[in-house]
């Protein structure tokens, strides 16, 4: 009763189309999650190509679940959940993701989950890791660790908009630290961010984690299409 009484003065609206959401609908609204523009596993095989094969880069598999454009409700989703507080949208998603990627066999051998780590200054600003929730429910689907010490940012480095390809990756390369090598031996990580652009920071994470785990994997909520990896 009174949980109808705060919906009806205070009623929640879709994460990403902002229209307001009816009973059982949960952050996202039914169209939305009919119409967000989740990539196949086709393109993910063709995607997971270019990243073995590109820069020497060598994972086991990779995934993300939606095309990124800007000014679409994929934008919106991340902006909520990255800027505005809106932490249960990590939730959501990763359950969504964890179903995805229980359907390949690589990712059922997941022994550890790292999120992208923040600077403990825009930790601060923040108040929140905008990936922690997302990595978290994935790693209890899979049945996997979840680990935020193993990886952290030391260096915090400002706007990369003015730096070319190789420059952004050194910038953020320098910028990380690894902890606890020991704790990834013959282990198969699972390294999650929010988005994934030019690739540079998710490059940057498996140069520091590789010779040191077994396996390796990369995952994300959205991709840039045209520029990334």
């Amino acid at each position: 009763m009174l949980k109808d009484l705060i919906l009806l003065l205070f009623p929640k609206s879709c994460n990403a189309c902002y229209e307001l959401l009816i009973p059982n609908e949960n952050e996202i609204c039914t169209n939305c999650r009919n119409e967000l523009p989740v990539i196949s596993i086709k393109s993910l095989t063709n995607l997971k190509l270019n990243v073995l094969f590109k820069e020497g880069i060598v994972i086991t598999n990779f995934s993300s679940l939606f095309y990124f454009e800007k000014h679409s409700e994929v934008q919106e989703l991340l902006h909520n959940l990255k800027y505005r507080n809106h932490l249960h949208i990590g939730e959501l998603i990763g359950n969504w993701h964890a179903a995805v990627l229980l359907k390949t066999e690589d990712f059922q051998t997941i022994d550890l989950v790292i999120p992208i780590p923040i600077h403990k200054k825009r930790l601060r600003q923040r108040g929140y890791n905008q990936v922690a929730l997302y990595a978290q429910t994935i790693a209890q689907k899979l049945n996997a660790d979840y680990r935020d010490d193993i990886l952290t940012k030391t260096t915090h480095k400002k706007s990369q908009v003015s730096l070319n390809r190789k420059e952004r990756f050194n910038n953020i390369l320098n910028s990380l630290t690894l902890n606890k090598p020991d704790d990834l031996k013959e282990k198969h990580i699972l390294i999650l961010d929010d988005i994934i652009t030019t690739g540079a920071t998710m490059r940057a994470c498996v140069s520091c984690l590789k010779n040191k785990a077994g396996k390796i994997s990369i995952a994300s909520i959205a991709l840039v299409p045209n520029e990334s990896l």
